[in-house]
């Protein structure tokens, strides 16, 4: 219920911003022809911002719904789309590129795209910059990455590092099951014929 209601509000910030920008702040000219009907460029990023936030939220939201529905929490094709346009929108979005680092070192769908590995990494490194010392959450997001870039003795160092940083017993158990996981599937992709070099 929290979730919708601080939704519902964020929409109207953004109707409002909307209207305030379309309607324009200048006088019209005397002689009777329009006013400048040129948009600030910081109006113009703040409305990009508010729009990747929102679709952030719809993203989430719908994972959301679906996990309570069926007990699995994982952003399927519509939801990603919708984090990536967020984070086009607004590239510094620390919660998309947490998301999306997350998908691409360690969803199915992306498990022999090399592509998807470096911006994991890329996104993942980010996330850690800003959040390691809040947040040992970006310590498993960057081990992942590492993983699906081959880089797996850094991975299990950053596994490590969150596992002495934890102090929840369930996020404990579930760095050493990703750990190893993780670590298994990246190294069997790699060590496919297809995948040598």
């Amino acid at each position: 219920m929290r979730t919708s209601f601080g939704f519902r509000w964020l929409f109207i910030a953004g109707a409002v911003l909307v209207l305030i920008v379309a309607c324009g702040s200048d006088d019209p000219k005397l002689d009777g022809t329009p006013a400048n009907l040129t948009v600030p460029q910081e109006d113009i990023e703040q409305l990009a911002v508010i729009e990747a936030g929102l679709l952030y939220q719809e993203a989430v939201r719908e994972v959301r719904a679906r996990h309570l529905e069926t007990g699995v929490y994982a952003y399927i094709a519509d939801e990603i789309n919708l984090i990536e346009r967020a984070l086009e929108l607004n590239p510094g979005n620390l919660a998309a590129l947490e998301v999306l680092s997350w998908v691409y070192s360690t969803y199915p769908e992306y498990l022999n795209d090399d592509t998807a590995h470096v911006l994991s990494l890329q996104y993942a490194l980010a996330v850690f910059e800003a959040n390691a010392e809040l947040d040992v959450l970006a310590y498993e997001i960057l081990a992942a990455a590492y993983y699906s870039n081959g880089q797996f003795d850094r991975g299990s160092e950053l596994f490590d590092q969150g596992l002495e940083r934890a102090t929840n017993d369930e996020v404990i158990q579930t760095f050493k099951r990703e750990k190893d996981s993780l670590r298994k599937l990246h190294e069997d992709r790699l060590a496919e014929p297809a995948n040598s070099q």
